[in-house]
């Protein structure tokens, strides 16, 4: 498939670019919907968001630059070129993580619910973004015999549609995100429960894409950072809810 959708001449429109806007769209939709529904003030939401939206933009491309500096160090009037494609989502998670943390310092509003209303976010973001990965024919993994692998531009054998492998499962995800916010008992559930299960999604999908030197017992940068926001998601969930079974 094309990846411009709009060629002007003097100007390009990417399907990657349209792609990741629309997941900031519809991600401030359902943050918005869920922090009213939590009890914070709409208006005061839609301020937070022109912080965290810039925020996660340029923490989801310095983890791209970093991963791919050998590139980039030749290339850094590309470094900004993010309608081209080059999102790290462990770079937009940590981001949020840290402007949210920061951002309940200074507003008084508690940190994990603030971080619930972003929890069907992360899934729902995914499936946005994979389909701009698709469109450009990046992300894809290993060469396959099976019926589903894909020929992509570059490539003369079929691969593993791994971007889609990741979109799919995310589509699934946030139902449950959904399901999970709609039943929230208490505060920081639903956006470690997402993070938990998104963060699993990619150490699994991540061992179809080509594997370069392991990090750690043969895992990818990418796995590991996956294993270590899955374990951190895992840790602090099971600890607040012992905490709040306590008292």
């Amino acid at each position: 498939m094309n990846p411009v959708a709009i060629d002007l001449g003097f100007i390009r429109i990417y399907w990657y670019g349209i792609l990741v806007s629309s997941a900031m769209v519809t991600g401030y939709f359902i943050a918005r919907h869920w922090a009213v529904r939590y009890g914070i003030d709409g208006d005061r939401f839609d301020g937070l968001v022109l912080v965290f939206v810039p925020v996660i933009i340029v923490g989801a491309r310095i983890a791209f630059v970093i991963a791919a500096w050998e590139y980039f160090k030749d290339n850094p009037a590309k470094i900004i070129r993010i309608d081209h494609g080059g999102l790290g989502s462990h770079g937009a998670i940590l981001a949020m993580l840290l402007c949210g943390y920061i951002t309940s310092r200074v507003t008084k509003i508690s940190f994990w619910t603030l971080a619930d209303t972003f929890g069907p976010v992360l899934p729902a973001a995914h499936v946005f973004v994979r389909l701009g990965n698709f469109i450009n024919g990046e992300l894809y993994g290993l060469p396959t015999a099976l019926p589903w692998g894909i020929v992509f531009p570059g490539t003369t054998e079929p691969h593993h549609p791994s971007m889609l492998y990741e979109g799919l499962a995310a589509i699934g995800l946030f139902a449950l995100a959904w399901w999970w916010a709609a039943h929230r008992k208490r505060e920081g559930e639903v956006f470690l429960k997402s993070l938990l299960v998104v963060s699993l999604v990619r150490l699994l999908v991540d061992f179809t894409r080509p594997r370069g030197e392991g990090i750690i017992a043969g895992l990818m940068l990418t796995q590991v950072l996956a294993l270590l926001l899955a374990v951190l998601a895992g840790v602090t969930l099971l600890a607040r809810s012992r905490r709040t079974e306590a008292i």
